[in-house]
């Protein structure tokens, strides 16, 4: 399926583009699941500078204890910025409103590191 920014959808279709088979972790009040073919983040609208989530046009920051397989599918490469060329297994950013979620792209890692179990991104 092609999403285009800002398309409002289903958490199902939003689980759907991360493929067949996945695994779905909490992270710091986002949840992130790796799949066969994507990783997908889906934020929570809140307002707190210590949870997960959108600060601003170009940044998402996502932090907090992680499993090492939802840290693998950040770091490896990585994903949170919209700028420059995708590479590798492609992230996808949604935050939820309500039943439904918002989407809001493709996006890349530009600064963080996973370490003792908690990911700083």
């Amino acid at each position: 399926m092609s999403l285009t920014r800002s398309d409002m959808v289903d958490v199902s279709v939003a689980l759907d583009l991360a493929g067949t088979r996945f695994h779905a972790s909490a992270v710091g009040g986002a949840t992130v699941v790796v799949g066969t073919m994507a990783t997908v983040i889906i934020a929570h609208v809140v307002d707190d500078p210590a949870a997960s989530g959108v600060w601003n046009d170009q940044e998402f920051r996502l932090h907090g204890p992680t499993p090492a397989l939802a840290a693998s599918g950040l770091t490896e490469p990585a994903p949170f910025t919209t700028t420059g060329p995708a590479r590798g297994h492609p992230v996808h950013l949604l935050v939820r409103i309500d039943e439904l979620c918002t989407y809001l792209g493709l996006v890349r890692h530009s600064h963080g590191k996973w370490a003792d179990g908690e990911l700083h991104s």
